[in-house]
């Protein structure tokens, strides 16, 4: 089953087993076409580090998780998302295979995408019990089942965010919106310092060359 939208986003893909591999390989698909562009905008050569890193998190990140905070993802969907971000963040700084991503996408302020997903997730459980709907009715349903009989529905958004160790009560009621990230350390604020340099655009300056170590050790 397709739910279509905007010519540019594509559907969703909801299948009868309820898995999301279809979908997550349509978005790393979709991502992939759009990222094919890149040699005009983010592997252009003379392009600094967060301009790459803001067209990233405007244009790509969005067409790749699109549609994921409204299905159950598995840890291994995660994982392929994860992966296809990496790869393509590595490849418009110039980095090779052999460096690893996790650092270089917090120095950038680049979200993991597990992280974005349920920042959305939880933004969209809240936003269910702010009108009264029947989606509303249905998830206070599903809140009733689960603290007076402690069941949960597997695939339901409120699973999701009770694996993920939030509560649904500060969740579904809260005022303030709440923050799922990572924090960095010292090799992170030395790849910030390292990639955002003003030589770092040429390739065989020292920053890029030490950016090249640090990624290839942590």
């Amino acid at each position: 089953l397709s739910m279509h939208t905007a010519p540019f986003i594509q559907p969703s893909y909801i299948t009868s087993d309820g898995k999301s591999d279809t979908h997550v390989e349509q978005r790393i698909k979709k991502c992939r076409s759009y990222f094919a562009l890149c040699e005009v905008g983010m592997c252009y050569p003379g392009l600094d580090s967060l301009t790459k890193a803001h067209l990233w998190r405007s244009i790509c990140s969005p067409c790749l998780l699109y549609g994921t905070d409204s299905m159950f993802m598995s840890e291994t969907d995660f994982k392929k998302l994860e992966s296809t971000q990496g790869t393509y963040v590595k490849k418009s700084l110039g980095l090779g295979k052999r460096s690893h991503h996790s650092n270089v996408l917090l120095a950038l302020n680049i979200r993991k995408t597990k992280e974005i997903v349920m920042q959305n997730v939880l933004s969209l459980y809240n936003r269910m019990f702010k009108c009264d709907t029947p989606v509303r009715t249905l998830n206070c349903a599903l809140l009733s089942q689960y603290f007076m009989k402690q069941k949960l529905v597997k695939g339901t958004i409120l699973s999701a965010i009770v694996s993920a160790g939030f509560s649904p009560i500060d969740i579904a009621f809260s005022q303030k919106k709440v923050n799922v990230s990572s924090h960095g350390d010292g090799v992170v604020d030395s790849l910030q310092y390292l990639l955002c340099h003003e030589n770092y655009v040429k390739p065989y300056s020292v920053h890029h060359l030490l950016t090249q170590l640090l990624t290839k050790s942590f």
